[in-house]
């Protein structure tokens, strides 16, 4: 499943449950945008992820704000089985 179209359902899921989920939600989307708007979820790599992680500055309060957001969105697709675990890397940052 392409990266975006699950940026997409999980913000609108986090959306409905009530969240105040502005930031993450465009996080999120800076992050599917920064891999690449047709990129699929399996083609995600680790050293992409930490490029996207520490941005200008690595270890900064926003790394650590970017990594739960992203760890969050992992952990929602992972659950919700739109792939499985051979698909994905359990942990975003890895």
């Amino acid at each position: 499943m392409k990266l975006q179209q699950l940026v997409d359902r999980y913000v609108k899921y986090r959306q409905a449950l009530g969240d105040g989920f502005a930031s993450a939600a465009k996080d999120l989307r800076a992050f599917a945008r920064f891999i690449g708007p047709t990129a699929d979820l399996t083609a995600v790599r680790p050293k992409q992820v930490k490029l996207f992680l520490d941005g200008r500055r690595p270890g900064t309060r926003s790394w650590h704000v970017r990594y739960g957001n992203l760890s969050r969105f992992y952990r929602y697709v992972l659950s919700s089985r739109f792939v499985d675990l051979e698909g994905v890397r359990e942990r975003p940052g890895g």
